[in-house]
């Protein structure tokens, strides 16, 4: 959490339930300028006639899933804790001791409570498994997908080349060179990568603009990225097909001429 305006609760000051600390998105729900939320009062869970007063505007922060929007949020100190969890900020540099001196000092004040501990960052990581365990199957269907294309490429090129030796070698006759060839031979395949794309690109962005709007916030999805897929998919599919293309064209004539 990062303060934006203001301070922290201060230790010394004992003012429980007197101090408060809210995000900018409470600023803005309660229609305050930041400049003069620095000491408004507010009255929150029955203080009756004796407010408390705000100490600090701290950047807004996803304390919740990022499917969520930020709602306001109002921090104060409680004096009587009777929550189920406490927070305890430790330096990393010996966890285990640390820990160990934690669950020394919780057996000696509350010894009829399990000690049980996460790590936050753990907790707020979990919030995500789903969107990496999408990211990571998505990861693997779409290189396997890749795999069999690039079989299946390969494959028809071969079988294209085999029965187009004849004619590339009374091409390389006439004159023809081995990069004017590999162009020729290549350029049917890269119009089939080509039409696959047109169809692909709006299925794609359909699903993807659909999938991000269930997110709260999110940075929109920019054309570039069909640029680097449609270059990928052209290179992709050229490295595969190159190589026959390339054997062909090298091959020698003769050979091909005589083969019934």
């Amino acid at each position: 959490m990062k303060m934006k305006f203001g301070n922290y609760f201060h230790p010394d000051s004992k003012q429980y339930e007197r101090e408060f600390v809210i995000n900018e998105t409470a600023l803005k729900h309660f229609g305050w300028k930041p400049e003069e939320a620095i000491g408004k009062q507010m009255n929150i869970g029955g203080r009756g006639d004796n407010p408390g007063k705000v100490i600090g505007v701290i950047e807004d922060f996803h304390f919740k899933h990022l499917h969520d929007k930020i709602d306001p949020l109002v921090m104060f100190l409680e004096p009587y804790y009777e929550g189920t969890f406490m927070a305890v900020k430790m330096k990393a540099t010996d966890l285990k001791a640390t820990i160990a001196s934690v669950e020394t000092t919780w057996n000696k004040t509350v010894p009829n409570y399990e000690f049980e501990y996460s790590f936050l960052d753990e907790t707020f990581d979990k919030l995500f498994d789903q969107e990496k365990r999408l990211g990571q199957l998505f990861g693997v269907f779409s290189g396997l997908a890749i795999f069999v294309s690039c079989l299946g490429l390969f494959g028809l090129a071969s079988f294209t080349m085999e029965q187009s030796k004849k004619s590339v070698a009374v091409r390389k006759v006439l004159g023809a060179s081995v990069s004017n060839i590999v162009v020729m031979m290549s350029k049917d395949f890269l119009k089939l990568v080509l039409i696959g794309l047109v169809i692909a690109i709006p299925i794609a962005y359909y699903a993807m603009e659909k999938w991000l709007h269930e997110f709260a916030y999110n940075v929109g999805f920019g054309w570039m990225v069909f640029v680097y897929a449609a270059l990928a998919g052209v290179l992709v599919a050229f490295g595969t097909v190159s190589y026959h293309s390339l054997k062909a064209a090298t091959s020698n004539p003769v050979n091909s001429l005589k083969d019934q």
